[in-house]
């Protein structure tokens, strides 16, 4: 008979792995840029921003930068009052322009942006985004390096008195803790929605593409084909985020949809070096973890909530409020220690495995957390951190695997709220 709990033991020993690989590397020294600036144009694709496009030019006008630029907008079959806006501040502002166009999508708005710039630096960013003052310095930085062809930023969510925003945010510093580390060992691929491009390059390889939902992802796998470079910078940029659990839904099944259909675009580049396939075979293997590891965790919540209260007529009441509490909190693995320290359960295999992933997990995550500048809301957010963990996995791995036997897809313009 299979016994779940060493499934679980081997999951948590993989994992286990992959943490103690992610703080070495996190130690080794990061690759140094002189400063050597070079005039930017601003890319921003916008569809439907009437709310957000003004606060966010402004505040790359606000930005500093030593060297003269301009700013384009790409106003993308918007119905609302975006185009109005637009013309109002390109009249105050003459290095702000904007472009109609018809609903093309945001790969094919980006690519006509792209044909309109006058200089080589090229950052683009989303309508719904604000970048900090320093944040075009920091970008640009590595592109002193005449091998660097895309520099990525750091996505932070836009805080409200929503705790959705709160885990949000929680979830873009560690993505952009997973592209620090692959930074340091020249392995990075992934651009977000904040990222600086060599013009010259990003039309070597054809611009963006819209046959997966994940553009961005795409070409910086297009540039490392090339053997360019594609490095991280430190530039902030916070962003608007779903404040509903419908629009997150949205999002992360796109981007679980994108993530898998970029690796098997791709998949002739999993092998191109051992750096490559660590980091593009760790982004793969966290579509098997999930599909393996969610079904047998809520399997054990589950199993154990019938076993111990409901076949006992406690469908509901405190203990059972305080069983669901510690598995849905990071108190649940400090009683589980405690009671296995203290004699209550037995100190076996699957236990030190968990308790060792669960220490190194955290340590991992302090280090993330200081590194990109955390706030309390950020720990309130990493101690009930699970289950929105298990809910955000469920619907970016699942709906994936409908990816892989599809064909061809178009990515165009989805708004989330």
């Amino acid at each position: 008979m299979i016994n779940f709990n060493d499934i679980l033991t081997f999951l948590f020993f993989v994992l286990l792995l992959l943490y103690i690989s992610w703080i070495i590397i996190y130690l080794l020294p990061r690759k140094r840029y002189e400063e050597k600036f070079q005039k930017i144009t601003t890319i921003i694709p916008a569809h439907n921003e009437e709310e957000n496009i003004e606060k966010t030019i402004q505040a790359i006008l606000e930005a500093k930068y030593p060297e003269d630029g301009e700013i384009i907008v790409i106003n993308d079959g918007s119905t609302d009052n975006t185009q109005k806006i637009l013309e109002e501040i390109s009249k105050k502002h003459t290095e702000v322009k904007f472009f109609n166009t018809n609903h093309l999508g945001k790969a094919n708005a980006i690519n006509f942006a792209i044909n309109k710039a006058n200089n080589e630096i090229l950052v683009v960013l989303d309508a719904d985004s604000e970048i900090e003052k320093d944040g075009l310095i920091k970008i640009s930085k590595p592109f002193f390096d005449s091998n660097v062809a895309a520099v990525g930023g750091v996505i932070r969510a836009k805080l409200t008195n929503n705790p959705l925003t709160w885990f949000q945010d929680l979830d873009y510093v560690i993505s952009s803790s997973w592209r620090y580390i692959c930074d340091k060992i020249n392995a990075g691929y992934m651009l977000p929605g904040f990222v600086a491009f060599r013009k010259s390059k990003l039309i070597e390889v054809g611009g963006f593409s819209t046959d997966t939902f994940s553009e961005d992802i795409d070409v910086g796998l297009k540039l490392k084909a090339k053997n360019y470079d594609v490095a991280m910078s430190d530039a902030v940029i916070k962003t608007e985020v779903p404040k509903t659990i419908n629009g997150l839904i949205r999002q992360r099944m796109r981007w679980g949809r994108g993530g898998m259909q970029v690796i098997k675009k791709h998949k002739n580049l999993f092998f191109k070096n051992l750096k490559f396939t660590y980091a593009m075979g760790t982004q793969f293997y966290w579509y098997l973890h999930c599909t393996i590891y969610i079904p047998l965790i809520l399997f054990s919540m589950l199993s154990g909530y019938f076993v111990y209260f409901a076949d006992k007529g406690n469908f509901l009441n405190f203990d059972v409020l305080r069983y669901f509490f510690s598995w849905l909190s990071a108190y649940g693995m400090i009683e589980y220690a405690y009671r296995t320290i203290t004699n209550f359960y037995a100190m076996d295999l699957y236990f030190i495995t968990a308790f060792i992933l669960f220490v190194l997990y955290l340590l991992y995550t302090f280090i993330m957390l200081v590194r990109f500048k955390f706030n309390a809301l950020n720990l309130i957010a990493l101690f009930f951190y699970f289950p929105y963990s298990i809910f955000v996995s469920i619907i970016q791995t699942f709906p994936a695997f409908y990816d892989v036997l599809k064909g061809k897809v178009y990515n165009r313009w989805e708004k989330v709220k």
